[in-house]
Order: structure tokens, then C-alpha cells, then sequence
């Protein structure tokens, strides 16, 4: 017979024991199941791990090029070459080409097919564009795969380029030309083609003509070439300042144009240095400080009558503007320093413009001094710079920290 005293001890037993078991239960880690694409797989299949976490399983493909670079040598510029790519699916699964992306001058038509079952070949057609290139030139096609062990496959296209027509020099550096007295050079258009023959030249630039002379048969590594000389002048009227543009070459075959540049500087008789500001980088708001010295190229004595500000932006960099004689021996031509004092704008950008400097010289009234610089995006939130104040500039000797 069970007293009362013990049904009591085990059914308090119980209730402990059974709230045991319940706590004992949820420590229990909770297996999760995975979704379809984290399955397990078969046994013995390869499954690429990215971290703890199975990655979706590959299909299988293998992309296999015969060859991934293609040299075409010497080519013309005159039409677009084309070359072949074949490859072959070496894998177990099917290979998708997803995606194909030329260079510059490089060109993919559109594929037949973009998937590949295993062991079967396919070819990957690339034209390149040889126009107005010349020598060596390396242009690629990225092509992109669901292959896992080579996603992208970069296959080359080398060449040399040989045009049908070469200026030379294809720059024409003029140098400095003295005012008044004009300059003229020559290039050289060569033609390997007698039915491409150089019928005018036309510059951009009001300061410089040009002039088409007749064209010489003759041989050039041993190959038998036409060349025209070609004359660009600059006026003798030009007046002082950079020279800067170009020429274009019409020539008797339609839609063929060849181009050249030209480069130079009319200098007076004002000489300053530097010739042109470069005020670099510049943070919002921040002080601007420069110098330019002026001086007599010929000893020709000259005054500065006035200096202005063409800004190109809506208003000016400068707000000093302040033209000191500089002390110079006796009997030499007097010299001069322009200083400059400004504040960068506060919003980011170029800040650009010129400098015109006007003169007692009959024949050189102005004088224009370039400058450019290029002011950093304001930072959001950036603390406001602290006024700089005439301690700033020349501290005390009678304050703390200052020289001593």
C-alpha cells in the first residue's frame, strides 16, 4: 500500500522530471532543411563550397579554345579583317556562351547558337576595324561563360597597321615664331596608292594656310610610294599668342580624309614668365596667391597701362590684380611683376580664363596671359575654412608661438 506521503514525492517527482526532459529537448539543435537548390547531391559529385554553404552545383561545361590569340601582321587601314576562334566543350554538361565584348576596333557578329552540348565545337567570328590606326594596335574580345572553372576567356587580336596614307610628322611642332615675320614648314603625305592622290588642304586655324604641291613618284623601303609636300605658313600677320589646331588632307578617294595637327606660339615683344598659370588643384574657398614677371624680350622699353580679368566662368578668380616696377640696373628696359590674389569658387569645377594686359606698344596693344586650375567637389558637411587674419600672415614677436 502506497501512503499518501509517496504518491505525493513521485508526482512532484514527475513534474521535475518532466520539466527536465522539456528543457533537455529545446537545447537540442533544430536540423534546417535546404531549399531544393542547396540539396545534397549524388554521391561523389563535385560540389564547388563557398564558405559552410554549398554552391548551386555546375552543369558540367568546359570551354576550350584552340588558340586565344590571333596575329594578323601588316594590314592596311583601308577595309575591316575578320578572325576565327573555334573551341570545344570538353566538359560533362552543356556550355552557354552568355556574353561576348569587343575592345576598341574590335567587333563580334551575332552568334548562331549560344549553347554548346558536351563535345560538340563551335567558332567565334571577331572583325576588327583598321581605320584611322596606324602601327602596332592589341584590341581584345572578353567572352563570357557559364564554364565555373573559367568564367571569362580573353582572346587577343594583334596587328600592325600600315595606312594606305601617312603624314609626316602627323604633329607639326611650329616652336616660337617672331611677330611680324610669319613661318612656313613642310610635311610629307606619303600615298602607297597611285588612285589616292592629295587634291587640297584646309586648316582650322585663321592664323595658317597651306598649300598642296605636286606629288613625286618614288621608292620608300623598297616600295613604290607617292609623296606631296605639303606647306603650312603662319601668316605674317598673326598676332602674338599660342597657335593651336589642325589641317585636313582631301584626297580623290571618297570618304577618305587624313588629319594633322599643328602647333605653335606668336611671341612679341613682351616676355613673361610663367607664360601661362597652372594653378593645379584647388580645394573650395581656398586663398589663391601667384606671380607673373614681365620683361622686355629685345630691350624695347614698355609700360603697363591696365590689366583685366577674362573669366570663363560667371565671375572672377582674381581680386588683386597689382602691377609692381621691379628695380632693374640703370640703362636696362624696365621690368615688372603682376601680382595675383583670389579666392577658388566654392562650387567644383574648372576655373579658368585670361589675363589681358594692355600696353604703350604700338604694335603689341595687349598681351594675354592664360590660366587654368580646377577646383575639388565641396565635401558635404565640411566645416567652413577659418578666416585667416593679418596674425596669420605675419604673427607678433610679442605673441606666444610666434618667431622668435
Amino acid at each position: 500500500m502506497v501512503s499518501r506521503s509517496s504518491m505525493v514525492l513521485v508526482a512532484v517527482c514527475g513534474a521535475v522530471c518532466g520539466l527536465a526532459s522539456v528543457s533537455i529537448a529545446q537545447d537540442q539543435p533544430v536540423k534546417p532543411s535546404l531549399p531544393p537548390a542547396l540539396s545534397p547531391v549524388a554521391p561523389g559529385a563535385k560540389v564547388p563550397m563557398k564558405g559552410d554553404v554549398p554552391a548551386v552545383p555546375s552543369t558540367g561545361g568546359k570551354i576550350e579554345f584552340d588558340q586565344t590569340t590571333h596575329e594578323f601582321g601588316e594590314i592596311s587601314d583601308d577595309k575591316p579583317v575578320e578572325a576565327v576562334f573555334k573551341f570545344t566543350n570538353r566538359g560533362t554538361g552543356p556550355v552557354e556562351i552568355v556574353s561576348t565584348q569587343g575592345s576598341c576596333g574590335c567587333t563580334v557578329p551575332a552568334l548562331d547558337k549560344k549553347v554548346y552540348q558536351p563535345g560538340e565545337s563551335g567558332e567565334i567570328k571577331v572583325q576588327y576595324n583598321p581605320h584611322h590606326r596606324r602601327g602596332p594596335q592589341h584590341t581584345t574580345v572578353t567572352v563570357t561563360t557559364n564554364d565555373d572553372s573559367n568564367r571569362t576567356v580573353v582572346l587577343n587580336v594583334k596587328s600592325d597597321v600600315n595606312p594606305l596614307v601617312v603624314v609626316e610628322p602627323a604633329m607639326v611642332a611650329l616652336g616660337e615664331v617672331a611677330k611680324g615675320r610669319g613661318k612656313t614648314m613642310t610635311v610629307t603625305v606619303t600615298s602607297r596608292s597611285k588612285d589616292i592622290r592629295i587634291e587640297g588642304a584646309t586648316p582650322n586655324i585663321a592664323l595658317v594656310d597651306s598649300k598642296v604641291l605636286p606629288g613625286v613618284e618614288t621608292v620608300v623601303n623598297g616600295r613604290t610610294v607617292w609623296q606631296y609636300p605639303v606647306e603650312i605658313s603662319v601668316k605674317p600677320n598673326a598676332p602674338v599668342g599660342p597657335i593651336a589646331g589642325g589641317v585636313s588632307l582631301r584626297t580623290s578617294e571618297a570618304g577618305r580624309q587624313v588629319n594633322f595637327t599643328v602647333q605653335g606660339e606668336v611671341i612679341g615683344d613682351v616676355l613673361a614668365n610663367p607664360a601661362r598659370l597652372q594653378l593645379g588643384a584647388l580645394q573650395p574657398g581656398q586663398a589663391i596667391m601667384s606671380a607673373v614677371s614681365l620683361k622686355s624680350r629685345n630691350g624695347k622699353p614698355f609700360k603697363i597701362l591696365k590689366v583685366e580679368e577674362q573669366p570663363q566662368g560667371p565671375s572672377p578668380l582674381f581680386a588683386k590684380l597689382d602691377v609692381r616696377d621691379d628695380q632693374v640696373p640703370a640703362g636696362a628696359a624696365p621690368a615688372y611683376t603682376l601680382n595675383l590674389a583670389g579666392t577658388a569658387p566654392g562650387a567644383g569645377g574648372p576655373a579658368a580664363g585670361t589675363l589681358v594686359l594692355t600696353t604703350d606698344l604700338p604694335d603689341e596693344k595687349e598681351f594675354k596671359i592664360t590660366y587654368y586650375g580646377y577646383v575639388r567637389a565641396p565635401v558635404a558637411n565640411a566645416p567652413a575654412p577659418k578666416p585667416r587674419t593679418v596674425w596669420d600672415e605675419q604673427p607678433s614677436l610679442l605673441m606666444p608661438g610666434g618667431p622668435r
